[in-house]
């Protein structure tokens, strides 16, 4: 058993189960004059980026003064897309896009036409080498490392070694679902809070 990627195997399982709150992160860049398309993953003064995935942007603005946020549209349709990668305008971004062929390389139109401090709200998800795994475990808060990841390793190691009829990995599973239950019974930070943020995936065509 190659215990380091059935743990990331796991860690992976956990992270995608649900939109956990400490799943949402924030970053923050500033946009250069002339330039369109920004790769988070190279934005090294973040450390929250440090080995995770934007699986999915929740919001991306830009600060245009000191009491003015503008939000920026996600354009999701292939050839409105097209046309924005085409339009080398300058002006105020309006709209947003995930760069074709790329992970979490955004860009933005028109093509900024100044410094502008823009932030960026996603879903993420552990990003680490597949050839080399790290030994920590990434994103997933330490205090369900015990009640939530060593339940669900311990199954799956059963579940390798045993087979899914043996009865070490039936209770080892019982186990760690009943881990799995009671962390996705937990309110998030706030009482009452609202778990799951359905994204507007309406296609925007550029004009």
């Amino acid at each position: 058993i190659n215990l380091d990627w059935l743990l990331y195997e796991v860690i992976q399982d956990i992270c995608l189960e649900k939109r956990w709150h400490w799943r949402k992160k924030t970053l923050t860049f500033s946009t250069v004059v002339g330039t369109p398309t920004y790769d988070l993953a190279t934005i090294t003064t973040t450390p929250a980026n440090d080995g995770i995935h934007a699986e999915e942007f929740i919001r991306v603005h830009y600060v245009k003064s000191s009491t003015e946020l503008v939000n920026l549209t996600p354009v999701f349709d292939t050839e409105a897309q097209n046309e924005i990668i085409e339009d080398e305008t300058q002006d105020e971004p309006e709209l947003y896009m995930v760069e074709p062929g790329t992970y979490q390389t955004l860009r933005l139109s028109p093509v900024p036409a100044a410094v502008y401090t823009t932030r960026a709200t996603f879903w993420a998800v552990p990003n680490e080498e597949w050839d080399d795994p790290s030994d920590s475990i990434p994103l997933i808060p330490r205090y369900l490392h015990l009640p939530l990841v060593a339940p669900t390793m311990e199954s799956e190691i059963f579940r390798t070694l045993y087979g899914e009829t043996s009865p070490k990995y039936v209770l080892a599973k019982n186990k760690a679902d009943r881990a799995l239950t009671r962390a996705l019974a937990k309110k998030d930070f706030a009482t009452g809070a609202v778990r799951e943020f359905v994204p507007d995936r309406e296609a925007i065509r550029s004009n």
